[in-house]
């Protein structure tokens, strides 16, 4: 590694807290590496990676070292090699009556399939989450580094859809967005700290049989569900929603539902306006998707007055 302009040079081995010294420094991997051989490399410096990445360091080397072999024949779902990649998240807010964006570049890690599968939505995908993949695999995966960025902007998606704020391109302007990675953001945080999200191995295959167990009882029909399109009570039987959560999810729903309503209204919008106890330019909010400053309970009383004024609309017609 070299900083600051100085000739490259090897990290000391004996000094336990030397790799601290590298983690901005830019970072390569070379072609066919794999966690184990990276992990192994970096043995010296266990006890600063355990600090900084949130996990034990021989624990998971001890576990992706153990063989694994692979059963013969076609599978669709074949992870070819592991990606730690960058996404530039964006986030909307209001600050003292102004709107304002926050951008942060988070680095992530994802199983890349040898060729693309249909999932159970019926979507093509090409990569998927590695939280639960057997550690003896992915420790002999190659490994590499995407420099091109995605962008996570949630409120440019339904029921919001908000303009976008930033674009992974634009034509005639730039063709891609691409991040430095350094050590630490890479293999420190992408990496380390992602596949040890759930704790040791040991605790992630416990929560991962918990997972498959839950989804076992929901297609057997032991788990009391109802089924709906927003999938919330399966994260209810999976036990992954609290409170806050569920506030969210049931505001979230009711916004949808007016969006489409006043999708679907052709009437005058000053009715509309008036029967919401809203001016035009609230009304016009409302239509954007820009719901932040109201409750569910008031989106859902939006959502009834609405109702009523496309179905009387529609008779008019």
């Amino acid at each position: 590694m070299h900083e600051h302009g100085e000739e490259a040079r090897a990290l000391d081995p004996s000094d336990p807290f030397a790799i601290v010294s590298a983690f901005r420094a830019a970072v390569e991997i070379e072609d066919g590496m794999t966690p184990v051989q990276m992990l192994r490399a970096l043995k010296p410096w266990s006890k600063a990676l355990s600090q900084a990445g949130w996990l034990d360091f021989g624990q998971w080397l001890k576990a992706m070292e153990r063989p694994f072999v692979r059963e013969a024949g076609d599978d669709p779902e074949r992870i070819a090699c592991i990606e730690v990649y960058p996404v530039v998240n964006v986030h909307r807010m209001k600050v003292d009556g102004e709107r304002r964006a926050e951008a942060f570049v988070s680095w992530e890690t994802r199983g890349r399939f040898e060729s693309p599968v249909e999932s159970p939505s019926g979507r093509t995908v090409d990569c998927c989450s590695l939280s639960f993949v057997n550690p003896g695999l992915l420790g002999h995966l190659p490994m590499r580094i995407v420099r091109a960025a995605e962008v996570n902007d949630i409120r440019t998606c339904a029921p919001w859809r908000e303009p976008a704020i930033l674009l992974p391109s634009v034509k005639g302007v730039y063709d891609g967005l691409d991040c430095t990675p350094t050590f630490f953001d890479t293999v420190v945080l992408g990496f380390l700290d992602e596949i040890s999200s759930h704790g040791s191995p040991e605790d992630t295959e416990d929560v991962r049989e918990g997972i498959m167990d839950s989804v076992s009882d929901i297609e057997n029909g032991k788990a009391d569900i109802a089924h709906t399109h927003s999938g919330t009570s399966v994260m209810e039987a999976l036990g992954i929603l609290d409170d806050d959560d569920r506030a969210a999810i049931r505001r979230n729903e009711a916004s949808g539902g007016l969006s489409r309503l006043l999708d679907g209204y052709r009437g005058d919008p000053s009715v509309m306006a008036q029967a919401l106890g809203l001016t035009e330019f609230g009304l016009a909010d409302l239509v954007r998707g820009d719901v932040s400053r109201y409750s569910a309970e008031s989106l859902e009383r939006f959502e009834g007055i609405a109702r009523g004024l496309v179905g009387g609309a529609a008779q008019d017609c």
